[in-house]
């Protein structure tokens, strides 16, 4: 879940539109818990829920914010992960990028 917030928190999240569905998803999944600006992050740079499920589809248990920033600002989602683990059961997030990147899946 959201660590405790005051209203001045809840305001700037809801204001910068993270989504707390979403992010009670992420946390379902087993990510996180994320500070108040690791959320901002993932919500400016579109890392949903559906890339958290990918991630853990294809193995993945321990993401920090930054890397799941990274892996949505370069296009990866779900289903690309899901690809990539197509190509090797071993696959680091940023060898995913880079099959991305490289047009690969």
């Amino acid at each position: 879940s959201i660590p405790e917030l005051d209203a001045n928190q809840m305001v700037a999240l809801a204001r910068r539109g993270v989504d707390p569905e979403d992010v009670g998803a992420i946390h379902k999944l087993g990510f996180g818990p994320y500070s108040i600006d690791d959320l901002v992050k993932l919500r400016e740079n579109n890392a949903h829920a559906d890339l958290f499920r990918g991630f853990k589809e294809a193995g993945l248990t321990a993401v920090d914010a930054e890397e799941a920033a990274q892996a949505a600002r370069h296009g990866l989602n779900g289903h690309h992960v899901a690809e990539a683990r197509k190509y090797g059961p071993n696959l680091t997030l940023p060898q995913m990028i880079r099959l991305k990147q490289a047009g690969v899946i």
